[in-house]
């Protein structure tokens, strides 16, 4: 049985381990010079270089607007995050800290950059990138583990 001070410490890492691999991976991605038709696997994960200045899609918002609203969010995220974690819900920890190591390194992009560096081009339609995968795995994660809860209660 793993003891609650190592749980705490364990989990603490998600967010760390979202971030830098998130980090990681646009700068080995940036280095191979990854271009607009090198392909991975044609038709299903393909990589193409992409500033995205704007957020979801593209959607024109001012980086000041961006930067501050997602600095409200992951404060709001870190609060739940600590109150799911004094709770021992495990699962809701690691969901959330998915979704805050994504978001801040989205953030690190915005803040050094003026926009988020993706390259992963799924299905010939939208480009992304680790930190976006983590994001919407957390939410997904974090929206079923609290559901589960919510049935469970009834």
């Amino acid at each position: 049985m793993m003891s609650p001070r190592l749980k705490i410490v364990i989990t603490s890492l998600v967010p760390v381990v979202a971030f830098l691999l998130d980090r990681g991976t646009k700068l080995i991605a940036r280095k191979m010079a990854v271009t607009a038709g090198t392909r991975l696997q044609t038709g299903i994960l393909d990589t193409i270089v992409h500033e995205n200045h704007g957020i979801v899609a593209n959607v024109p918002v001012p980086i000041p607007v961006i930067i501050a609203a997602t600095l409200i969010i992951v404060a709001v995220l870190i609060a739940v995050w600590a109150r799911a974690m004094s709770r021992g819900r495990l699962v809701e920890v690691i969901a959330l800290g998915l979704i805050i190591g994504g978001a801040c390194s989205n953030l690190f992009d915005r803040y050094l950059f003026g926009f988020v560096y993706d390259w992963i081009l799924i299905f010939n339609r939208s480009v992304v990138n680790v930190a976006d995968i983590t994001i919407v795995f957390g939410a997904i994660l974090y929206g079923v583990e609290v559901g589960k809860k919510r049935v469970v209660e009834k």
